[in-house]
């Protein structure tokens, strides 16, 4: 979704039909979700010993705030020591959520846009990313105007079962040989030591 790469290849493949990958469409809702988290959070960076307490609650299950609710649990009670007593992951999270309207808003609508991801359902999709949602941050209205803005591109990643995981899994590892080994001086060792890794 980056602007000058998708006025570029409308330019190259006018005719082609464009197709958003999907991990970039999921990405851009939770980090607007984490980037609100993490807003609420620093109101509490106070002084007083309760606003520290919610900071660090706030802080600590942030893998819980990302989780899908049908990955959570109701019935599964486990120790949790920031609440000194046993919860649940969905008591974490529905203590967690109203702290802040904004926040629960937020939240509530993430998953709803999961979920029409998850089961195809564009016009669910199409309706969500439409609708006008006051109570949400600024974070998550940017990114809603995004998605708004490439509809029809992220309409045609419903329909196509298309991506570039695969590539962007190449590039990834790419990136850690070079990392691992503190860079390279020469390009054909370089070269050489990537298509060992990949088996060429």
């Amino acid at each position: 979704m980056n602007a000058p790469y998708y006025v570029l290849v409308k330019e190259l493949f006018p005719k082609a039909k464009l197709i958003v990958d999907r991990f970039h469409l999921s990405q851009l809702i939770v980090r607007s979700l984490s980037q609100t988290r993490i807003q609420l959070m620093n109101r509490f960076k106070t002084a007083c010993p309760e606003n520290q307490k919610t900071y660090r609650k706030l802080k600590r299950y942030w893998k819980l705030v990302l989780k899908k609710e049908t990955e959570l649990s109701d019935t599964s009670y486990r120790y949790t020591p920031l609440f000194k007593c046993m919860m649940t992951s969905r008591g974490i999270i529905d203590y967690l959520t109203n702290f802040d309207e904004s926040f629960k808003a937020i939240y509530r609508l993430v998953q709803q846009l999961t979920v029409a991801f998850d089961h195809r359902n564009f016009e669910a999709y199409n309706t969500l990313i439409h609708q006008k949602h006051s109570s949400v941050s600024h974070y998550l209205k940017k990114s809603l105007r995004t998605l708004r803005k490439y509809s029809h591109a992220i309409n045609n990643s419903f329909i196509y079962r298309y991506s570039n995981g695969h590539l962007e899994g190449i590039n990834n590892k790419i990136k850690l040989i070079k990392r691992v080994s503190f860079g390279y001086k020469n390009f054909t060792n370089f070269r050489n030591r990537i298509l060992l890794c990949f088996n060429n």
